[in-house]
């Protein structure tokens, strides 16, 4: 069983080339967690037109443009929310936060918008948003497996899901992160 789009659209392994025509991938478009997948705007035009449909729908209902967010948010399980999500740092920085996303309810039309400061979300992971043959994947993989080798993403994840929780964990494994790379902090 796959899981359903808020607009009706299957996420199976399965991606779409400008003309609609169905390719395999050799990875899950998009990144998958419990209740939602992400993705990175560059990816969109690999989704099904439903979906670039609900995308384009939820940036008209709270007037954001393309250029403005970095990252898509689609509910999985029944949920018909999209989110836009800016991450300006999103291939200046290994693990960017979020600077301000706008929520989309499609079955209501309701929508929200936060702006983060002192404690925002992390992410991570940033090559499972990236269409599949993007120039970044291979480099943020490299990323995700050192971070993996040292721990990082041991334990209880959700301590790491924002700046402080992240901040000190980074501290707590005596690590920094510099441009892409993680090394050890210098006693």
């Amino acid at each position: 069983m796959h899981d359903r789009r808020p607009n009706g659209c299957h996420l199976d392994e399965l991606t779409y080339n400008q003309a609609g025509a169905r390719k395999p991938r050799t990875r899950p478009l998009g990144k998958r967690m419990r209740e939602a997948v992400y993705f990175h705007v560059s990816a969109l035009e690999q989704f099904p037109e439903q979906t670039q449909r609900a995308v384009d729908a939820a940036r008209r209902v709270v007037g954001v443009e393309l250029g403005r967010f970095d990252v898509v948010k689609l509910g999985l399980r029944g949920r018909s929310t999209v989110s836009l999500l800016s991450y300006p740092d999103f291939f200046r920085e290994a693990f960017p936060r979020l600077r301000e996303a706008w929520t989309v309810d499609l079955s209501s039309g309701r929508s929200s918008r936060r702006v983060y400061s002192g404690n925002p979300p992390i992410l991570h992971r940033k090559e499972e948003m990236l269409p599949t043959g993007h120039r970044s994947v291979p480099m943020f993989a490299r990323l995700t497996r050192r971070a993996e080798r040292l721990g990082l993403f041991s334990g209880d994840l959700s301590t790491i899901g924002n700046a402080a929780g992240w901040d000190a964990k980074l501290r707590r494994l005596g690590l920094r992160v510099e441009g892409h790379r993680i090394g050890c902090c210098p006693n």
